[in-house]
Parts: structure tokens; C-alpha cells; sequence
């Protein structure tokens, strides 16, 4: 049997994926516990044609779909935004853009593009930690620079500590204390001023492994959007993840999704 509806998740995907792999991790989680969920291609990993902005292009283009996804019926109350990684920038920038959100949910988003695009050659999660040393400060600046001019953009000068400051809806940022591309002094900067922004980090946690552990942060983030969704005026709830000590769940697939999880492209 069907679930009952519980609200509706838009997900927004890292780099590298697609919406249609969101779907089936994230997106299965969602709507095997009654949401209906809508994952949405990024510039930067799915066949979207649009340049990736980082953030506020990807917002712009977020806010005229929404209202459109409202206006198909696809959408229902209480609203969700989640992001992971270039989608939690992507999410941060949006929610302020947007009336009728719930809250807004961004798994270890950039503290800045330029700064995780300077970092990326020494993480580990592009080739080899030596890699590193091969790309100097001034290369690193000039691959930015020549980045800026071929997308249009300024790279250094995306800020989503200032779109978090706008948020009107309840915003919770996820990271782990080992991300590769943020560190938590970084997020902690970001929340300072959003009176509707909370931080919760995963210890021993880094960047792709934030963006999976379901076992630390389904059940309690699914608690989190129902205490949103019953009470949304009694201000934003604490969110606290579970213990290490449970061992990692995959998705659990058996029960039917309460509405279609379907992937679009803006």
C-alpha cells in the first residue's frame, strides 16, 4: 500500500552526480518514508546545459522551477530543501529566494568555491593526496582566474554566509570535523549572524562520508522536518545525529514511495 504523504524533498546533487543517483540513495530514503521527492540535475554533474554558477546561478534557476513544480501539484506542503555538497551551496542560496519552505537542509556545503576548488588537488578525492604538490598557490590562482572569465562568475566572491543571513525558513548545515574542503572554524564563520541557522558536525567525518551516513542522520533528520512541519511556528528544533556506535543502514527499499521520485532538469 501507498504511504500517506508527509511533505515533499527537493534534492540537489554533489559534483560528479546526477539527479537519477540521488534518487536512488537519498531520494529512496525520502520517499520510503512518505515524501515525495524531486531530484534536480546541477550544471556540474548532470546533462544540464546551464554554466555552473556555484550557487546563485543554480538559485536563480531554482526559484522559477519551484513555484512550477508547485503549480503541477508535485510539490506537497511541508517543503524541503537538501543539498549535498555543490547542492547544499546551490539550496543556501535558493531559500531566500523562495516563500513557502519549510527548511533547508545542506550536507557539507562550500564555505567558498574558490577556497575548495584551491584545496581539491590535496584532498585525496581527485587522484592521489601527492597531487598536492604539483599545483602552487599562483597556478591555483590562475586556474581560478581563467575560471572566473570562462563562467562568468567570480569564484572568490560567492558567499553563502550572506544568503544564510537572509534565510527565512530554518536552516541546518551538516559537516564532518575531516572535510577536505571546509573546515569547521569555516562553517561555524558561515552560521554566525542567521539567527535561523544550527551546525551540526559528524566527528571523524569527511566529505564523502558525510554524504552518506544515513545511519547517523536519517531517523533524526526526518524527526527534525516533523517537528517543522507540526509546530512551524515554535521556532527551529535542535538537531542532534545519532551515535557512531549504530552501525551504517543502506536505504531500506520495500515499502512503495509515497509519489513518484522523478529527476529534472532546469
Amino acid at each position: 500500500p501507498r504511504l500517506p504523504v508527509r511533505g515533499s524533498v527537493v534534492l540537489l546533487p554533489p559534483i560528479g552526480l546526477d539527479a537519477a543517483g540521488l534518487a536512488v540513495s537519498w531520494g529512496a530514503y525520502f520517499a520510503s518514508h512518505g515524501y515525495a521527492v524531486v531530484a534536480v540535475d546541477l550544471p556540474a554533474g548532470g546533462p544540464a546545459s546551464m554554466a555552473p554558477g556555484y550557487g546563485p546561478r543554480e538559485a536563480r534557476a531554482l526559484a522559477w522551477l519551484i513555484p512550477l513544480l508547485r503549480l503541477r501539484g508535485m510539490l506537497p506542503a511541508p517543503e524541503f530543501l537538501f543539498g549535498l555538497s555543490y547542492g547544499g551551496d546551490v539550496v543556501l542560496f535558493a531559500a531566500p529566494r523562495l516563500a513557502g519552505i519549510t527548511a533547508t537542509i545542506a550536507l557539507a556545503p562550500f564555505a567558498n568555491a574558490a577556497q575548495a576548488i584551491r584545496r581539491a588537488p590535496g584532498s585525496g578525492l581527485v587522484g592521489p593526496r601527492w597531487l598536492g604538490a604539483l599545483f602552487d598557490r599562483a597556478t591555483m590562482q590562475a586556474a581560478i582566474a581563467r575560471a572566473d572569465r570562462d563562467l562568468g562568475i567570480d569564484l572568490a566572491g560567492i558567499d553563502p554566509a550572506g544568503a544564510l543571513r537572509r534565510a527565512r525558513a530554518c536552516t541546518l548545515l551538516i559537516g564532518g570535523t575531516h572535510d577536505e574542503f571546509t573546515r569547521v572554524r569555516e562553517w561555524r564563520r558561515m552560521i554566525h549572524g542567521a539567527p535561523r541557522a544550527q551546525l551540526t558536525l559528524l566527528p571523524h567525518t569527511d566529505h564523502v562520508l558525510t554524504l552518506v551516513r544515513f545511519d547517523l542522520l536519517g531517523e533524526p533528520l526526518r524527526a527534525w522536518m516533523h517537528a517543522l512541519a507540526i509546530a512551524p511556528a515554535s521556532g527551529c528544533p535542535p538537531f542532534a545525529p545519532r551515535s557512531p556506535a549504530y552501525r551504517m543502514l543502506l536505504p531500506r527499499f520495500l515499502p512503495a514511495p509515497a509519489a513518484p521520485m522523478v529527476p529534472v532538469v532546469p
